[in-house]
């Protein structure tokens, strides 16, 4: 993420079939983790590099900072764009390293 909070995302948004024009929204979700689909209602949209701005309060709530690295994925399927953050990813990967050293039983 750059000091303007855009993330390259040029792949993925091909993936997606979205442009430049293609109206976006934000939506905060648990982890953090960020969800970005298109809807004909977004007030946002990617720059003309497919690159997408995560605003400031949204980058905020997530803790996100310049430089810092996040995990990019799309769903084709379900039109979204999500971005996980590290810590998000640390816990998942906890849980499911305990989960497995535990010899996969439920606790």
């Amino acid at each position: 993420m750059d000091a303007s909070g855009r993330l390259a995302s040029r792949a993925l948004l091909e993936a997606l079939g979205w442009s430049a024009e293609t109206p976006l929204t934000h939506a905060l979700r648990l982890g953090p983790a960020v969800l970005i689909r298109s809807d004909r209602y977004g007030t946002a949209t990617a720059d003309r590099d497919l690159r997408v701005k995560l605003p400031a309060a949204l980058r905020a709530r997530c803790a996100l900072r310049t430089g810092d690295p996040v995990l990019l994925a799309a769903s084709p399927t379900h039109q979204i764009l999500l971005i996980y953050t590290v810590p998000f990813l640390d816990e998942l990967l906890s849980d499911a390293h305990q989960h497995i050293s535990s010899g996969g039983q439920d606790r």
